[in-house]
């Protein structure tokens, strides 16, 4: 049985034995009543003079009420520790949604940082794929000096060797 069917009934059968207690016992008590303070001992001899004169049913009613008490009040217990236990349970999730917050936020900013280092990284390779087409311009340009400067100094070199051949013969 769940708790929300149990105390309904036991609410109940509280009620039907107070009734019961009611109907069976008058309205007016039978001692006198005294505004002075009783001691435990008076009380309890009221106790065993109303539970002796009572008869076995009336009894069972008294039983019956104080069962029912001492059920409720087990009752309201377990179910102020169930809270307890609830709001120490919403305090733990609380817990962990802050932290699940806290790393959230570093995963967010690990993130940035990550795409911020990517910009760098490619701004950089940029730069250098810039710089290695500038170079390869520039050395094509130097190759093609070289290779022309190359051409010339053949060329002067055949005419100084054809120079030289003439003036041998």
């Amino acid at each position: 049985m769940t708790l929300i069917r149990i105390i309904p009934k036991g609410v109940n059968l509280l009620q039907k034995s107070v009734v019961r207690f009611k109907s069976t016992t008058s309205t007016e008590s039978s001692f006198p009543r005294n505004d002075e303070r009783l001691s435990a001992k008076e009380v309890w001899k009221h106790i065993v003079r109303i539970v002796t004169g009572k008869s076995p049913q009336e009894v069972a009613n008294i039983v019956v009420i104080f069962t029912g008490l001492a059920g409720a009040l087990l009752i309201a217990w377990e179910f102020f520790t169930i809270k307890e236990v609830k709001l120490q349970i919403s305090d733990i999730k609380a817990e962990v949604r802050s932290q699940f917050s806290d790393i959230k936020t570093e995963i967010v900013g690990m993130r940035q940082d990550m795409a911020t280092q990517g910009a760098r990284i490619d701004n950089l390779f940029k730069t250098f794929m810039d710089q290695t087409i500038d170079n390869q311009k520039q050395f094509a340009v130097q190759s093609k000096e070289i290779a022309d400067a190359s051409k010339k100094a053949d060329e002067r070199y055949y005419e100084l060797l054809n120079a030289i051949k003439s003036e041998r013969k």
